[in-house]
């Protein structure tokens, strides 16, 4: 069997024979402009970013991430419902009326399953203009002047922002997710057995949390200054609470503040880190 494609269309003047490294249904080569819902059975490739694709002027790390994308605020919306009627409603409905005498019934098109779907769910996007400040390239002009967006080369964004939150993570919870403890040395607590390995962080009940939450910690009558930081995952201190009180006790954490979302909290005594743990707000 030979390689081609059982339908060739070109959006350029392009004439002959094209040959193919493979079989295809349908090969179509320039813009292809799909109006309507968009159907794939199987895997689908993006060209542009595939191994074999030629870089173009080099190839370049993305940064910052995401403090880019925090710069941005998805939206949800609904699609207009189109005054479309089914096929034999319209026939039924015209030649019911007199006045439709003699007229030919219209050929409204029916909406399809995907299609009553899409009407009824919601839909979530970015807005395009917001986009176009952060990320340029990933939105492309029209020829009628509207813009669309290339969500398919936001996934690479995605990705190292997950990475650059997960360095972050890592840097505070300590390396290979182990918490850290200081030394009695660096910290000047004498006369307790074992160090700082007295002092404990317990994690937060409830958890997830909407409104309040509390936390279990012991600290010593030896330490001098004991605090419990809130970090969001970006670093940021977003919450302190002074411990003043020595001994096993509970300090209680609001969420008036916070927005929903992961959390960093951390047991600071006399200014180095304990202990690390996680904890969730959802209101």
């Amino acid at each position: 069997m030979f390689n081609g494609a059982g339908l060739f269309a070109s959006s350029s003047s392009y004439s002959g024979l094209r040959s193919f490294n493979s079989h295809y249904a349908g090969f179509f080569e320039g813009d292809t402009y799909v109006e309507g819902g968009f159907t794939v059975t199987g895997v689908f490739l993006n060209s542009s970013v595939s191994s074999n694709f030629p870089m173009r002027r080099g190839k370049n790390p993305v940064n910052n991430a995401v403090s880019n994308l925090q710069l941005l605020k998805p939206s949800s919306f609904y699609f207009e419902k189109k005054d479309v009627k089914d096929v034999d409603a319209s026939v039924n409905e015209n030649a019911a009326m007199p006045d439709n005498e003699g007229v030919a019934p219209t050929s409204e098109i029916p909406l399809s399953l995907i299609e009553k779907q899409s009407l009824a769910k919601r839909h979530y996007g970015l807005d395009v203009e917001e986009l176009e400040d952060v990320f340029p390239d990933l939105v492309y002009e029209n020829e009628g002047g509207s813009k669309s967006i290339n969500y398919v080369e936001m996934v690479p964004i995605l990705v190292q922002a997950i990475n650059e939150l997960s360095a972050k993570v890592a840097a505070l919870e300590g390396k290979d997710g182990a918490v850290r403890k200081v030394a009695a040395k660096t910290t000047d607590i004498d006369n307790v057995d074992g160090g700082v390995e007295v002092l404990s962080l317990g994690q937060n009940k409830p958890n997830p949390f909407g409104t309040s939450t509390e936390i279990e910690v012991l600290v010593p009558e030896s330490v001098r200054s004991a605090f419990v930081y809130v970090y969001d995952l970006q670093g940021k201190k977003v919450q302190q609470v002074d411990i003043i009180a020595r001994g096993r006790q509970t300090v209680s954490l609001n969420a008036i503040d916070l927005v929903d979302g992961m959390y960093l909290y951390s047991l600071i005594v006399d200014g180095k880190v304990v202990e690390t743990r996680r904890m969730i707000v959802e209101k």
